[in-house]
C-alpha cells in the first residue's frame, strides 16, 4: 500500500505525456463527431455568464502539456492564473508556453502537479476553478469535490465538463459511453449533479452530443451533419457531454483533507490462483478464476473505499464482500475500461479486508464471466 510514491495511474500519464513532446496529444485522433462535440463544448463555455476576473484568482485544472486556458481562453482574464496537472512533465510544459504567451505574459502564473486530492492552493483564495475532462480521472470524487470547495472563496465559481456515461441512446441499449483506462470515475448525469450538490449550488447545465451509436459512429463522416448533431440536444440528462457551472455552498463543513492508500492489483491476493493481464500497455490488473476471489486488504482507519474494476465484452458479474454487506456487479461493457464501486463506511463495517469474487455467471451479450482487479483507493479519516 502506498499513500505517496507514484502509483500505476501516475506513471501512466508521465509515460503518455512525455511520449507525446511538449504540446504534444496523449489521445487518440478524435472522429468528426468528437471533434464537433469538442466544438461545442468550447463554444459552450463561451457563453457561460462569469463573474469579473480582472482581480482573480483562477484555477486551470486539468491544464495538461496544452498550456492555461487553452479550450477556454477567457481564463485568461486574470490576475493570478495557476495551472494544476497530475503530471510533472505537461506542467512543465504549460509552463514554458505560459512564459511565451502574450496574455500570460503580464498576469501572475504558476503551475502545479495534484492528484486531486492534496490541491496545493491556499484556503479560500480561487474565485473561479474550471476542471475540465477531469472529475472522471479521480476515483474520489468528494474528497476532490471537497478541496475544490476548500480552495474556493466564498461563493467562489466551479465549471466541470465531464462526458455522460448514459446519454440516452447508450441508456436505451443499456451500454456505458466514455469507457477507458482513465476514465476511473465515469459517472451518468443524475450520479454527477448528485455528488456537485453536496458542495455546491447548481447555477447551470448544459450538454452538447459527441456520439450517437457505437457501431454508427465511425460512418458519420459529413462536417456539417455532425455539427447539427452535437447542438441537437434540449435535456441535459441525454447528452454524451455535460456543462456544469456551480457556486459553493456555505454553511456546510466538509470533512478535512483525507489521506488517501492506493492498492494495485500487485498487492492483491488471490484464491486459488490469478493471472495477471495487461490493461493498457504496462498498467495490469489481476483477474481471478472463475468461482475463485481476489482479497484486498483494507488499511487501518478506512473510512471510504473506491474500488476499481475492469470492464470489457469478457467481463461477467462480481461479488462485492465485506463484512458488513455483499453486493452483485455485472461488469460487462461493449468496449474496454474501468468500473468504479464506492464502498462508504456503512458498507466496509469493519471489515479487515474486501473479497471480489468470480461468480461464473455473465450477461446473455458477454462472451465470457473474466472478474478482474485494477486498484483500489481508500480514504482514510
Amino acid at each position: 500500500m502506498s499513500s505517496n510514491a507514484q502509483d500505476a495511474l501516475q506513471r501512466y500519464y508521465e509515460n503518455a505525456f512525455e511520449t507525446a513532446g511538449e504540446g504534444g496529444s496523449i489521445y487518440v485522433e478524435m472522429t468528426v463527431l468528437e471533434r464537433a462535440g469538442h466544438d461545442r463544448k468550447a463554444q459552450i463555455l463561451e457563453e457561460l455568464e462569469l463573474p469579473d476576473l480582472r482581480d482573480a484568482t483562477v484555477v486551470d485544472y486539468g491544464v495538461g502539456s496544452w498550456g492555461f486556458g487553452c479550450i477556454f481562453p477567457r481564463l485568461k482574464q486574470c490576475r493570478r492564473a495557476i495551472g494544476v496537472d497530475i503530471s510533472e512533465f505537461a506542467v512543465e510544459c504549460s509552463r514554458k508556453l505560459a512564459e511565451s504567451d502574450e496574455i500570460l505574459r503580464n498576469r501572475q502564473t504558476e503551475f502545479i502537479t495534484s492528484t486531486g486530492y492534496d490541491i496545493r492552493i491556499e484556503t479560500g483564495t480561487v474565485e473561479l476553478m474550471f476542471a475540465g475532462e477531469c472529475i472522471e480521472h479521480i476515483e474520489d470524487t468528494p474528497a476532490f469535490l471537497a478541496e475544490v470547495w476548500r480552495v474556493l472563496k466564498p461563493g467562489g465559481t466551479a465549471i466541470f465538463t465531464t462526458p455522460n456515461a448514459k446519454p440516452h441512446a447508450y441508456r436505451t441499449l443499456d451500454l456505458t459511453w466514455a469507457m477507458g483506462l482513465e476514465h476511473v470515475a465515469l459517472m451518468d448525469s443524475h450520479q454527477l449533479i448528485d455528488e456537485i450538490e453536496a458542495y455546491f449550488s447548481i447555477e447551470s447545465t448544459r450538454g452538447f452530443n459527441s456520439t450517437i451509436h457505437p457501431k454508427l459512429d465511425s460512418h458519420c463522416t459529413d462536417v456539417e451533419t455532425a455539427v447539427e448533431w452535437a447542438r441537437a440536444t434540449t435535456d441535459f440528462h441525454d447528452a454524451s457531454g455535460l456543462v456544469v457551472m456551480a457556486r459553493k455552498r456555505e454553511g456546510i463543513s466538509p470533512q478535512g483533507r483525507q489521506t488517501h492508500v492506493v492498492v494495485e492489483s500487485a498487492e492483491s491476493r488471490a484464491t486459488p490462483s490469478h493471472r495477471d493481464v495487461s490493461l493498457y500497455q504496462d498498467v495490469m490488473g489481476r483477474m481471478a478464476p472463475l468461482g475463485g476471489t481476489i482479497e484486498v486488504a483494507v488499511p487501518a482507519g478506512a473510512k471510504r473505499c473506491q474500488l476499481v474494476l475492469w470492464s470489457h465484452p469478457w467481463s461477467g458479474i462480481a461479488a462485492i464482500e465485506t463484512a458488513a454487506s455483499t453486493r452483485e456487479v455485472d461488469l460487462y461493457s461493449h468496449v474496454s475500461g474501468c468500473v468504479r464501486v464506492t464502498l462508504d463506511q456503512e458498507a466496509l463495517g469493519n471489515s479487515d479486508v474486501i473479497k471480489i469474487h468470480a461468480t461464473g455467471r455473465q450477461r446473455a451479450t458477454s462472451s465470457g464471466a473474466e472478474v478482474i482487479f485494477f486498484r483500489a483507493i481508500f480514504a482514510l479519516g
